[in-house]
């Protein structure tokens, strides 16, 4: 007797380059997450190199300690 229990333990394989494909090549069009954090992270670092008068280096001043213009993670 199966039922929606049943069909819930079943483990669906599915390959992710053809997710990640764009919507008109079949895919869903599903961004590889840790490579595009990656690139947000890179972003976020050059910024923070070339704009210490900006926000959100700021913030981050604020957060951390700064010592001899580099953020450092707060002791305490």
């Amino acid at each position: 007797m199966g039922g929606v229990g049943e069909d819930f333990r079943k483990i669906a394989l599915v390959n992710w380059d053809s997710v990640c494909r764009s919507k008109e090549d079949g895919g869903l069009h599903v961004m590889r997450l840790r490579e595009f954090n990656l690139l947000l992270l890179d972003k976020w670092c050059w910024r923070m190199l070339v704009d210490k008068d900006g926000l959100w280096y700021s913030v981050l001043k604020a957060h951390y300690r700064e010592e001899g213009g580099s953020l450092k993670r707060a002791v305490g």
